[in-house]
């Protein structure tokens, strides 16, 4: 069963029918669903997702037709890998896109983009931290030297599991929650001053 976020389609401005467009696109390169997407794809699809630059023609052969020729394009393979990861908003998406910058700037692991954009969207809801606190407070553990030192892997600074049994996520195995345990007035002012 694929799970796939349509409020997030939502607000890229794309409707339900394109995310199951875009899934059928990404098989359409394996197998033939030429079809299936004849069947779903009018003008309008095939405009709005070109627009967005989503899909893409190839070459493809003389046999093939102009259905079996369409592809995700780079863009759209990431959107789709957005679209299927559960409970996440566009600023998860960004502030995930400026960590990993930072780990890759500094020879370190991103691990899994999914999960990990997974953890980011789980750490805002278990918290109730805005964008802005979780930045903040990832900005104090990336500077923190000695907390980077061991976390060499970006997933596992929001939640790393501490056992083979253990699969929800809790705050008490999370770097950034001990990191903000540990100085909770420090940074409770910080977050006064960033939500003004």
């Amino acid at each position: 069963m694929a799970y796939f976020n349509i409020e997030l389609a939502a607000t890229r401005e794309l409707h339900p029918l394109d995310v199951f467009i875009l899934q059928i696109l990404h098989q359409n390169k394996a197998e033939d669903m030429s079809e299936n997407l004849a069947l779903l794809m009018d003008d309008e699809n095939i405009q709005r997702l070109y627009a967005f630059n989503l899909i893409e023609m190839i070459k493809g052969t003389n046999k093939m037709n102009e259905f079996q020729k369409l592809r995700l394009s780079k863009k759209g393979k990431k959107y789709l890998s957005d679209f299927q990861t559960y409970n996440i908003v566009e600023n998860d998406i960004k502030l995930f896109d400026t960590l990993k910058q930072i780990y890759v700037d500094a020879d370190k692991e991103v691990g899994s983009e999914k999960k990990t954009k997974e953890l980011i969207a789980w750490f805002r809801n278990e918290t109730s931290f805005t964008h802005r606190e979780i930045w903040f407070l990832a900005k104090s553990f990336i500077m923190d030297e000695g907390r980077m030192k061991y976390s060499q892997v970006l997933q596992f600074a929001f939640w790393k599991k501490e056992n083979n049994f253990q699969v929800k996520p809790n705050l008490s195995s999370s770097k950034l929650w001990s990191l903000y345990e540990g100085k909770k007035d420090y940074f409770n002012k910080e977050f006064q001053k960033i939500n003004k």
